[in-house]
């Protein structure tokens, strides 16, 4: 049987989505099916995976900023995903990742007209993010979007979701028996293995951790939903401290804003570097001291679990987490850190500071984490909770 994939970050395997996807399609090559990947990409795949075909979609480039026209280029994206899906054949079934949303409307359109089964997996809650952010604020655009989510839903077979949140919210848009919940898993060595590919390098300084040097990691999307002020403003209440280093790692929309708020303050405890390869993620993971998670207070926020927390955890790296939701609440369960309200700098900064001083509670806290992922967090159940659910639709 052969299952169809459709992505729109196939060709970077830094980012959350492809981590995913690969949970999915490694347990279903391993089990006998053909996967057929339908991606936009800019250039060859930078690596190769056995008894994978993927079909290359070019769009336009575009600036994240610039709505409108991120809007229109998902829209040719979507459009191109139909055509080229449908000269396809013996396709059984589809699975699409959101977001991006309209990505769903592709595998809709698909799943109509090849007769076949729809499965939709939902990282993030959409358009909720969009309307809670204010990139999504007019009415019957609203109104059109959420007509659309609630046929897509009705349509599909199963649905995914990482949260109990997210299955909480969809509750009154969909039928539940549909609904399996199917967290993210952290990083795997295998995984770093596999996909490690050599390019990027350090923008600034190199990270060195010297004997008393204590370095503080914020990895990830450098976005909207991010409080990446917050962040800053706390390494300039600390900066006096003279072996803490602010290290952070990632791209995004705010990413440009960030560094200008950096140079503004003249921090020369901070260093802000692009998204890095595995195997330098890996060395710098392993050398951090405490891990931040700094997320402003929007009401989806409560059905957030970030994906890296778990690696945080699994490297047992000490915690602080300004934020509210799901990711709070298993910070807070496993004491694998200290938990801060939103956009609170005093709570946040004393957090940190009370980590910076006790090199004991650092330890304890990361290894909670470390042994709760260990024991607890299995790779495998997930995999064999979405074996399951895709056999019994198809079989």
């Amino acid at each position: 049987m052969k299952i169809l994939i459709l992505s729109k970050d196939f060709d970077n395997p830094k980012v959350a989505p492809f981590r995913r996807l690969n949970l999915f399609m490694e347990q279903l090559i391993n089990n006998g099916y053909q996967c057929h990947v339908l991606t936009e990409i800019r250039d060859d795949l930078p690596f190769n995976i056995s008894n994978l075909e993927v079909t290359k979609i070019k769009n336009i480039a575009y600036n994240k900023i610039n709505f409108t026209i991120r809007f229109i280029s998902e829209l040719i994206l979507v459009m191109k995903m139909i055509f080229k899906g449908l000269f396809l054949n013996d396709i059984n079934a589809i699975i699409v990742s959101s977001p991006p949303f309209l990505l769903f409307f592709s595998a809709y359109i698909l799943s109509i007209l090849k007769r076949i089964p729809l499965i939709l997996d939902i990282r993030d809650l959409y358009p909720d993010i969009a309307i809670d952010t204010g990139v999504l604020n007019n009415k019957l655009l609203i109104c059109i979007v959420n007509n659309i989510e609630k046929k897509i839903y009705r349509r599909s077979n199963k649905i995914f979701v990482v949260t109990q949140k997210i299955k909480s919210l969809l509750a009154d848009r969909v039928d539940c028996t549909k609904i399996e919940i199917i967290e993210n898993v952290p990083i795997s060595d295998e995984f770093i293995q596999k996909f490690n590919i050599i390019g990027n390098v350090f923008e600034n300084k190199v990270f060195i951790k010297s004997l008393d040097q204590i370095n503080v990691i914020v990895s990830g999307n450098i976005g909207f939903v991010q409080d990446n002020a917050l962040i800053v403003n706390s390494a300039k209440s600390l900066k006096n401290i003279n072996n803490l280093m602010f290290n952070i790692i990632g791209d995004g929309i705010k990413a440009e804003d960030t560094k200008k708020l950096i140079k503004e303050y003249g921090l020369e405890n901070v260093i802000i570097n692009h998204s890095l390869d595995f195997d330098q993620l890996d060395v710098i993971l392993k050398k951090s001291d405490i891990a931040i998670i700094a997320l402003k207070d929007y009401p989806f926020m409560s059905s957030v679990l970030p994906m890296r927390l778990l690696d945080y955890m699994k490297y047992s790296i000490p915690i602080v987490y300004s934020g509210r939701g799901e990711g709070a609440e298993l910070v807070k369960k496993v004491s694998a850190g200290i938990v801060c309200n939103p956009d609170n700098l005093q709570q946040f900064t004393e957090a940190i500071n009370t980590l910076v001083r006790n090199s004991q509670l650092r330890k304890k806290l990361g290894q909670n984490g470390s042994r709760f992922i260990k024991e607890k967090w299995l790779l495998k159940d997930r995999q064999t909770l979405f074996l399951n659910s895709i056999k019994s639709i198809l079989h």
